[in-house]
């Protein structure tokens, strides 16, 4: 993109793509829109030797989470 155009990629999406459709999307957030994101707080974590939910749900191939996380699936670890 920057080669080509000579734009960087947020500024290319903003301009030709997001703008374009009306879309509110970013690459890259100027100081001015920060107070528009969420703070994201992990959960709390359980103590060693408890029952991990993510970790259960993480394990099966067929889960939802384990499909949205491992994706694509030649990322994940054997």
């Amino acid at each position: 993109i920057r080669r080509v155009g000579g734009k960087t990629p947020g500024t290319f999406l903003r301009e030709e793509i997001a703008g374009a459709l009306g879309l509110d999307f970013h690459i890259g957030l100027a100081e001015s829109e920060h107070r528009r994101v969420a703070e994201i707080v992990p959960p709390d974590m359980p103590a060693p030797g408890e029952p991990n939910p993510l970790a259960e749900l993480l394990s099966d191939p067929n889960s939802m989470a384990f499909k949205a996380i491992a994706n694509p699936p030649e990322l994940v670890a054997t």
